[in-house]
C-alpha cells in the first residue's frame, strides 16, 4: 500500500499515511484529530547522475556503489544497496 504525505491547516502539521491508491485524493484526519488534511506533493532524492542511472538501467553493474532502482524493480544485485 502506498505511503502518502498530507498537510493539516488546523495544526500546521505534515504527516504520512498508508492508503490505497483509490483513497489517495480523499482528505485525511491528522494525528491530532483534525479532519480535512490534504495530500501534498512528496519529494525524494536519488544519488548519482541521470546518465549513470540511465546506463545502469541497461547495465546494473554501472550502478555499483550508487543507490538507484529502475522501472520499479531494483537493478542492483541483492545486497547492492539499502532501500
Amino acid at each position: 500500500m502506498p505511503l502518502y504525505e498530507y498537510y493539516c491547516v488546523a495544526c500546521d502539521d505534515k504527516f504520512e499515511q498508508k492508503r490505497s491508491m483509490s483513497e489517495a485524493t480523499l482528505t485525511a484526519t491528522c494525528p491530532q484529530g483534525h479532519k480535512g488534511a490534504r495530500k501534498v506533493l512528496s519529494t525524494f532524492a536519488m544519488v548519482g547522475t541521470a546518465t549513470a542511472v540511465a546506463e545502469g538501467c541497461a547495465n546494473p553493474a554501472a550502478l555499483e556503489g550508487m543507490s538507484a532502482c529502475c522501472g520499479g524493480g531494483c537493478a542492483m544485485p541483492t545486497g547492492g544497496h539499502a532501500h
